[in-house]
Parts: C-alpha cells; sequence; structure tokens
C-alpha cells in the first residue's frame, strides 16, 4: 500500500520553499542596492526609528486626556468602521479575490488532496498572517500611547472578525463580471447611505449589529457554493501576480511587476469585435484601450476620493462641505493630466487627431468617475434636507462642469499651441470652488450655481476652441 503524504506536510513543503526562494531573490536585490557603508548607516537609522518611539511614548502621557476623550469617543468610530470595511473589502473585489490560492495549490489539488481542503488552508493562512500584522500593529499603538489594552484590543477584534466574514463574499465578488460588480458595488454604498440616514433614529450598536447579521446570511447563502463557476486560471494568474511582485527586486532590477493582461478591465467584451461604424466610436475606443493600461492608478485614486468622502459623513457638516470642494478640485486635476498624458503614448503622438472629438469623449468617460463620486454626496445631502438642497446639487454639478471645461480648455489649448487668456474663466472657477467649500456655513452661496448655470449655457456656443490638428 502506497502511504502518500499528509497534506498539511505537502502544504507547508510548498510554502518552506516558496519562502526559501523569495529570500535568496530578496538577498541577491539587497546584495546589489546595499553596500556595507550603506548597511551600517541603514541599521543606525533603524536603531534612532526605534529610539524614537520611547521618545513619543514619553511625549504622548503629555496628551492623555486627549486619547482619554478618544476612548470615550469609540463607539462612534466603530461604528464608521463597520461600514468601511465590508466597502473596502468589496472594492478590492475588483482586482483581488481575497484567498491566495496560486498555480502551487491549484497543481497541488490535482493530486488526491481535496480542494476544498486546500482552498481552506491558504485561507487560515491569510487570517494567521492578518493576525499577526494587527498584533504588531497594536503592540506599538500600546508601546507608545496612553490607549488601553480593551480599546486596542476591540480594534483588533473588528478587523480579524471582517476579515473572516468578508473572505467568501469577496472571492465569489472577484469571480464576476465588471457590471455586476460595480452594480452591487453600488448597493452596498446605498445601504451605507440607508444606514447612516438611520443612525440619528436607532442605536449605532443595533445598526453594527444589524450589518454584520447580514453579512453572516450572506454567507451561509454563498458557503454551499464557494466553488461554483470558478475561473480558476484567471485567481491563479492574479495570485501568481500577488505572491511574485517583490518591491526590492523590482527597485534593484529596475523592472516593473505588470498584473496579466489576459483578464483586464472590458478586454474580453464581445463590443470590441464589432466593426465601426462611425469615427466617434473610434475615439470612444482609444479612450477605453488607455484606459485600461491605467486602471491601477484610476481604481486607486477614485477608491482614495471614495474613502475621503466616506470618512467625512462622520465629521461635522461644514468640514464635509470642504471636503467635497477638495475632492471635486482633486479629481478633475488627476482627469486632466490623464488627458494630457494621452497625447504622449503609442502612436497617437504621432498621428493626426482632433481635440474636439477627443475631449469630448473623455468628457463621457470622465462623467462616469464623477457620478461615483456623486452618489455619497448626494445620500450626504438627502440626510441634511432643507430648501437648499437642490441648489447644493446644482452647486456641486455646475462646479464640475465649468471647472472641467476650464481646465481641459486650458490644456488643449496647450496641446494644439494657441494662445489665448482664461485667467477671467480660472478666476471664477476658483470661486465656484469657493462658493462649493462654504456652502455649508452660508447657504445662501449656492444661488451661485444659477450664474454658473448661465455661464455654462454661454459657453456652449464656444467649441470651437477646441479645433481639430492636422498631421
Amino acid at each position: 500500500m502506497i502511504r502518500r503524504p499528509s497534506l498539511l506536510k505537502s502544504f507547508f513543503f510548498i510554502r518552506v520553499h516558496r519562502f526559501k526562494k523569495k529570500r535568496k531573490l530578496n538577498k541577491q536585490a539587497s546584495q546589489l542596492l546595499f553596500d556595507k557603508t550603506t548597511t551600517v548607516y541603514l541599521v543606525l537609522l533603524l536603531a534612532y526609528t526605534f529610539a524614537s518611539m520611547f521618545i513619543f511614548s514619553d511625549t504622548a502621557v503629555m496628551y492623555k486626556d486627549y486619547f482619554i476623550l478618544l476612548e470615550q469617543q469609540a463607539e462612534d468610530v466603530i461604528w464608521v468602521l463597520t461600514i468601511v470595511l465590508p466597502v473596502r473589502s468589496m472594492f478590492h473585489a475588483f482586482r483581488e479575490p481575497g484567498v491566495l490560492y496560486s498555480s502551487a495549490e491549484y497543481q497541488l489539488a490535482l493530486l488526491p488532496y481535496p480542494r476544498g481542503s486546500i482552498w481552506l488552508l491558504t485561507l487560515l493562512e491569510r487570517w494567521l498572517k492578518r493576525l499577526l500584522i494587527y498584533s504588531l500593529i497594536a503592540g506599538v499603538a500600546l508601546l507608545i500611547t496612553p490607549l488601553s489594552l480593551l480599546f486596542i484590543f476591540t480594534f483588533v477584534v473588528i478587523f480579524i472578525m471582517f476579515d473572516i466574514i468578508m473572505a467568501i463574499p469577496q472571492w465569489k465578488l472577484f469571480q464576476q463580471h465588471f457590471a455586476k460588480k460595480m452594480m452591487l458595488f453600488l448597493l452596498a454604498i446605498v445601504l451605507v447611505g440607508v444606514a447612516s440616514f438611520l443612525t440619528p433614529l436607532l442605536e449605532p450598536k443595533l445598526i453594527a449589529s444589524l450589518l454584520i447579521s447580514c453579512i453572516v446570511l450572506v454567507n451561509l447563502f454563498l458557503l454551499p457554493h464557494v466553488f461554483s463557476h470558478i475561473n480558476w486560471s484567471k485567481v491563479t494568474e492574479i495570485n501568481d501576480y500577488t505572491i511574485w511582485r517583490m518591491p526590492l527586486l523590482a527597485f534593484a532590477s529596475n523592472t516593473k511587476f505588470k498584473r496579466p493582461k489576459r483578464y483586464t478591465l472590458f478586454q474580453n467584451s464581445s463590443k470590441n469585435k464589432l466593426p465601426f461604424t462611425t469615427e466617434g466610436q473610434i475615439y470612444n475606443r482609444l479612450w477605453k484601450l488607455y484606459f485600461i493600461k491605467q486602471q491601477a492608478i484610476i481604481f486607486r485614486a477614485l477608491g482614495t476620493l471614495f474613502v475621503l468622502i466616506t470618512v467625512l459623513f462622520f465629521m461635522p457638516v461644514w468640514l464635509f462641505y470642504i471636503g467635497i470642494a477638495v475632492m471635486l478640485y482633486v479629481y478633475i486635476s488627476i482627469a486632466v493630466s490623464f488627458y494630457a498624458d494621452r497625447f504622449s503614448n503609442d502612436v497617437i503622438e504621432i498621428l493626426p487627431w482632433s481635440t474636439k472629438n477627443y475631449t469630448n469623449y473623455f468628457s463621457q468617460w470622465m462623467r462616469l468617475g464623477a457620478i461615483l463620486l456623486f452618489i455619497p454626496v448626494l445620500f450626504f445631502y438627502f440626510m441634511h434636507l432643507s430648501w437648499w438642497t437642490p441648489l447644493h446639487i446644482l452647486l456641486f454639478w455646475t462646479t464640475y462642469r465649468y471647472v472641467k471645461e476650464v481646465k481641459l480648455m486650458k490644456m488643449a489649448q496647450s496641446l494644439t499651441r494657441k494662445k489665448a487668456v482664461l485667467q477671467v474663466e480660472e478666476t471664477l472657477g476658483t470661486v465656484a470652488m469657493v462658493c462649493l467649500s462654504l456652502s455649508g456655513i452660508y447657504p445662501f452661496l449656492t444661488i451661485s450655481s444659477l450664474v454658473l448655470l448661465f455661464l455654462l449655457y454661454r459657453r456652449s456656443g464656444k467649441r470651437h476652441l477646441f479645433m481639430t490638428r492636422g498631421g
């Protein structure tokens, strides 16, 4: 009778050899980057950093009252976490399955080992790593701050709990098509808005308990279908990239680790195989291909702005309005930088192109991101209903439209080497941003949205500034 090794032994065999290989590669990279002198300075820097932790600990004692106040407000902070952490997992599902089931585990499942057991071991490994990371952070916080052990332990438990209960939903959501992911993500945002709206009416503990109960019910529903309709090739390729993406090695070799191109956004759409029937479809496709290449930066930027605006939900009302203006300005600035970068990439840099057509179709794509960021803002407006709410909404949208058009016009003129003065328009855009940020304190400033609406109507007939460039 042939005795095969236990699953646990085979699993650890893979992990040990993977660790040794990564250690060897990192050692070679570190030898390439650091000589003896640099290593000495690095050790001294680490020693100083470690010593500064104790210095900070002594300084933090002077502000003990502020830390006590922070603990007293912990219940509200915990309520924020119960909302943000599930949304964070759903956002991560756009790019990773959450379980590092790589090609090595897939090959192991071809042997007489249950795939479910291998998957469970991989998931347990992830939870243990997270627990170790959270414990280290908690230990440092306990060492350098006057926060109580119970307070820090509560946060560790919450993070671990949501890592556990969101593992299966993230795994299944990763397998879905982008449109379904986006629909479920927006639905989650709607539920977050409803929960935030109910906060003054119900106890935060009750809402948090209901949210956790709903997630547990979703897990019970998905548990029998964990391995149904799974694209294992997609899962293993993404996880192989995650496992072997080593920043130190990439920096030492000046090499970029790129995600697999096979499963990028919209790439396998059946619409891409249809012939072009209009000139506009060509420009739309060119922008789509560009955004596919830049999707990592786009998702990171949108995610950061979305988290910012979500956190501001729980801040004073006047601060939320300032956050709206900052978020809008940053989004427009990032988008315009993509617009400029497009003309220095690929064949677009040397082929003739129409600035007007490129700008029009870019604005359509830009509107999608603006709508995504406008959803939590809209919930906030409805949570604070007043007679000024319609003008608040109008001010947000007209400010976005006006500042976007001015910035795009300025960039288009720079690309086509045209000389035009836009100082008045830029000043009006700045005034619109100021009115938006202060409209929470002075609601009458929302009347400026009517002026912006009139200016947008007048500017709609001045699109001749976007001329076609000859080749």
